[in-house]
């Protein structure tokens, strides 16, 4: 993360000659062109980037055009309900890049549909993506909290159904759980403080150093956001005092879509917005940024047209990207509580993993035909065996059982074992018994198949 360095005070330098920014220096061609590049269509520069773009111009000058380019913002700029520490209220600029990447998002949403029906006539491929991204989130969200696992090894303990042999495995199995109750029952249930302890309490559990901290809002100041790579503080929350009021604007928020004090926020932005905001309170003594992953997911299944957020996992994005995820939170904070930071970051990789996203659901579609053409099986294989297949081939010593394949895609142990069993009499899987419970495996046969 780059080193702190906090922009000018804009305001100051504007109060003390008003005039020579707003008629002089706004009026002339190149200073318009650099306050352009600030808040232009592919980017919001924070402060840090923005005086390396300038080139060879004396610091003044710099800070002179910095001041305009705020200026600009400041005719799109709106507040939201929730305040810093200090007091100041926190902002928001619906900037060109934003615009433009909402509107990106939005016209995919037909793309996507599409996509999914298609997947889904081609024998409920996208049914092959859903599970596979389920384990993602799950991973990737205990993965940037500091779980340290192996995506097999945790994808193992989802499809086996085993119990978790350690903290990092039992950190993604609770996220897993959490995602398919938000998936299941609360997404249609409106957002409370008791709720938030719930979502807390279930992605916590068996998980905490100290366990009392579990489905409680914290009790002390005692927390501090680091950046987990250099140690760096990162950010100083509120006051636990502060959390009962803080809590219940949060709610307030994310219940209601549209007010006469807030206006139309856009769906996409509310969630990016509860996201950072219950990263900033930090009200639990731990698994904050779990929740808040989970709040972005719950958010935007509230609505029926971002459903596919099911199939996105946000949170590989935030890994990849976790020093500018952390970058964007110090640019929030050093700019005036301008949340436009944040909320940019997120939408860029939710963009990311929507094509991300729809490779992978083309990929299940071609998956599908292959294994019953290009494998030329007398029998058609469901989605789910499909995707069995697709994992023996890949990891030839994967172990299958009824449990695991019966959670894992969300059926009835009948149907588990007429899946399983379906393919040991198509000679696909071999099955041992190990104690009380049959091991499937792949056969010579399903290994040589043609590929």
């Amino acid at each position: 993360m780059a080193r702190s360095i906090k922009p000018p005070n804009w305001l100051e330098k504007l109060s003390r000659d008003p005039s020579r920014y707003l008629q002089d220096w706004a009026m002339r061609p190149e200073n318009r062109k650099a306050v352009a590049l600030a808040n232009s269509a592919k980017t919001y520069l924070p402060w840090r980037k923005f005086r390396h773009r300038m080139g060879s111009l004396s610091r003044k000058e710099v800070e002179d055009l910095w001041v305009l380019a705020k200026l600009q913002r400041q005719a799109s700029r709106r507040y939201l309900p929730f305040q810093g520490t200090s007091g100041r209220p926190f902002s928001l600029v619906e900037d060109p890049s934003q615009k433009k990447a909402l509107w990106r998002i939005d016209t995919r949403q037909g793309i996507l549909a599409e996509d999914l029906h298609r997947s889904a006539e081609d024998g409920d491929g996208w049914a092959l993506y859903l599970p596979k991204v389920m384990d993602q989130e799950a991973y990737y969200s205990s993965r940037i909290e500091g779980a340290v696992t192996t995506r097999r090894k945790a994808k193992e303990m989802l499809r086996e159904n085993r119990a978790p042999r350690d903290k990092a495995e039992q950190m993604i199995l609770n996220n897993f759980r959490t995602l398919q109750r938000i998936q299941e029952a609360w997404k249609d249930e409106p957002l409370t403080p008791e709720r938030l302890l719930e979502i807390q309490a279930a992605i916590t559990e068996n998980t905490l150093d100290n366990p009392e901290d579990s489905g409680v809002f914290r009790r002390d100041d005692e927390v501090q956001v680091l950046d987990r790579n250099t140690g760096e503080l990162v950010h100083q929350p509120p006051s636990f005092e502060q959390l009962p009021a803080r809590m219940e604007a949060l709610c307030h928020f994310a219940n209601h879509e549209e007010s006469e004090e807030e206006g139309f926020v856009h769906p996409l932005v509310r969630a990016a917005v509860l996201h950072f905001q219950l990263t900033y309170d930090h009200p639990f003594g731990d698994g904050n940024g779990r929740t808040a992953r989970a709040l972005f997911v719950w958010s935007l299944l509230r609505r029926k047209e971002y459903h596919w957020i099911r199939f996105v996992s946000i949170s590989r994005g935030i890994h990849a990207s976790r020093e500018s995820y952390y970058q964007s939170f110090q640019d929030v904070e050093e700019d005036e509580l301008d949340l436009t930071y944040s909320v940019n970051y997120q939408l860029r990789v939710l963009e990311q993993e929507i094509r991300r996203m729809a490779a992978a659901l083309r990929e299940g579609r071609e998956l599908q035909a292959k294994s019953q053409k290009g494998f030329k099986l007398k029998q058609r294989l469901n989605s789910r065996q499909v995707r069995i297949l697709h994992s023996a081939l890949k990891h030839e010593t994967a172990e299958f059982t009824q449990s695991g394949h019966a959670v894992y895609h969300d059926i009835t142990p009948m149907t588990a074992n007429r899946d399983l069993n379906g393919m040991v009499t198509l000679g696909l899987l071999k099955r041992t018994r190990r104690s009380r419970t049959w091991i499937y495996q792949a056969t010579a046969k399903l290994l040589n198949l043609e590929r």
